[in-house]
């Protein structure tokens, strides 16, 4: 079994080879042959003359944030030579191993392809307080609310020629980025995270294995993060010149650029609101309707279709049926709108949404609907379904408002909201309240509207919805759900059936719009 071992120690970060391989040599699978490729400026580094498994490759500094940014570039310009190893992993520099590590522990075995570690800073931390990054115009771009776990870029590898496509990956993002002037937050690290976000196939070491020199943290130390302060620090182990001022000017460049962008911003957010949609009505008089349901499209005119067969059999109330499209693909807004005249379905294209952001693309498509819509029309009763969502059995909607609204309750920390995919009110009771579907501080879509709505209700006196999550694979109930899960799971809201992430919005295929029949079937026998 050959390990290949990618070291980089350009600079003055020679001095943590000696420690790190004596370290590896003595603790780190020891029934294993271990290559080390370590890539260096330096003209020798320790051991490579009584070593023949140390492979020096000369690398030149490229600077920093090059050296971690473009790590999987460098890699690759060797892809001959690291072929020939069953598995690859990238060690940080400052790493030391501490205890006996054997294959079992560390290896990716039967499903698992690749091996990614717990960040320690972050193991325990709320994933709102992930710091992925959220720059939209970078390929490392992670939406809000996705994933369950961060990930450091300290240690990762796996299987190698599933790590080689990992890095390909990564390297032609980075390229991507690099044409359009983009540097993605914590470089490769953000990168590495956003490959991992929806994989099932990883192997996730705990913090053990990336254990941070001095800190006291609820793991064994089995591999040791060095202190780099012990050895001068970032800056001069980075070669870095004029450190204050760089800083400086840094910081200042940010608070200019974020007061500059937030100008554009409001005004596009204030055109968005203002312009007008033709709303195609089918000849339906919706003005004063007992229930008005509005879904809010995106993207797929398969499960619209499933949705509204299953809506029109199963929801017993007096209710119309309206779709507001928010697609950002012209063909499929223009299948819809066909797909709705046909069946006399009140349609509206929203205008073109300003967010590429999820939740927030989501929310501002519920607020226009809401002031352009529902206040127009005043119904008595009106809600918000997500596409994808439908009942499954007989049901009633007004039956179940009571205190003026109904829906599936979230709740974050202290405060609380209703999912803005399946959420119902009485208008008259929100007519003199401003109304915010938008995500705020660290709630969701839907949540700002705590502040001015939810934190006035008494969520103990609204009905209850049965949630569960259901695993159609394995016909057993799931506790939750992750990025890991989502395709093979279901989830139940009381009578209705939400299948959940049927936009594909990180280009994965979701397959379970063609199989609904045989899905609501499992559902009912399990429950």
């Amino acid at each position: 079994m050959k390990i290949g071992i990618l070291y980089i120690c350009t600079g003055k970060y020679t001095i943590f080879w000696k420690d790190f391989y004596l370290s590896m040599e003595k603790n780190f699978i020891e029934d294993s042959e271990k290559h080390y490729f370590v890539f260096t400026d330096s003209n020798d580094i320790d051991f490579e003359n009584e070593n023949p498994r140390i492979h020096r490759i000369h690398q030149n500094d490229l600077g920093w944030p090059y050296n971690t940014l473009k790590r999987f570039h460098i890699f690759l310009e060797h892809e001959k030579e690291l072929v020939n190893m069953d598995y690859l992993f990238f060690f940080n520099a400052n790493l030391f191993v501490l205890e006996k590590i054997n294959s079992k522990e560390f290896l990716p075995i039967d499903k698992e392809n690749l091996v990614a570690t717990l960040h320690p800073g972050f193991y325990d931390k709320e994933k709102i307080k992930f710091t992925y990054d959220r720059n939209t115009k970078s390929t490392a771009y992670i939406p809000k609310g996705y994933g369950d776990s961060y990930f450091a870029g300290g240690l990762n590898g796996g299987k190698t020629i599933k790590f080689i496509e990992a890095m390909k990956i990564i390297r032609d993002n980075v390229d991507i980025d690099n044409k359009k002037n983009v540097i993605a937050l914590w470089h490769d690290e953000s990168h590495w995270n956003k490959y991992l976000i929806e994989r099932s196939d990883v192997k996730i070491l705990t913090p053990s294995y990336l254990y941070p020199e001095g800190w006291t943290l609820p793991f064994k130390p089995i591999i040791l993060i060095r202190d780099k302060n012990k050895y001068g620090g970032h800056n001069l182990l980075r070669n870095s010149k004029n450190t204050f001022y760089n800083i400086l000017i840094n910081a200042l460049r940010n608070i200019f650029s974020k007061i500059v962008k937030k100008i554009p911003n409001l005004w596009i957010l204030f055109i968005y609101h203002k312009t007008k949609s033709i709303i195609e009505t089918q000849g339906i008089k919706i003005e004063k309707t007992p229930l008005l349901i509005i879904t809010i499209a995106f993207n797929n005119i398969e499960i619209l279709k499933t949705q509204y067969i299953y809506i029109k059999n199963n929801l017993q109330d007096d209710f119309i049926y309206m779709i507001a499209d928010n697609s950002s693909v012209q063909n499929i807004s223009n299948e819809i709108k066909k797909y709705c005249k046909d069946n006399k379905i009140p349609y509206v294209k929203l205008p073109p949404n300003p967010y590429n952001n999820p939740s927030k693309s989501h929310g501002m498509a519920l607020n226009w609907t809401y002031k352009n819509i529902v206040k127009t029309y005043e119904p008595v009763l009106f809600g918000f379904i997500d596409h994808d969502i439908f009942p499954y059995q007989k049901t009633s909607i007004i039956s179940s408002i009571n205190s003026g609204i109904f829906g599936l309750i979230q709740v974050r920390n202290e405060k609380w909201y209703l999912w803005p995919g399946f959420c119902f009110y009485k208008y008259i009771g929100l007519k003199t309240i401003k109304i915010n579907f938008m995500p705020k501080k660290g709630l969701d879509t839907g949540g700002a509207n705590y502040y001015t709505l939810y934190k006035n209700i008494n969520k103990d006196l609204l009905i209850k919805i049965p949630q569960i999550y259901i695993d159609i694979n394995t016909n057993t109930e799931v506790k939750g759900i992750n990025d890991t899960n989502t395709a093979n799971t279901v989830e139940c809201i009381g009578d209705w059936l939400h299948l959940m992430r049927v936009s594909n919005w990180n280009n994965k295929n979701n397959n379970k719009i063609h199989s609904v029949e045989e899905i609501i079937s499992k559902v009912k026998k399990i429950l």
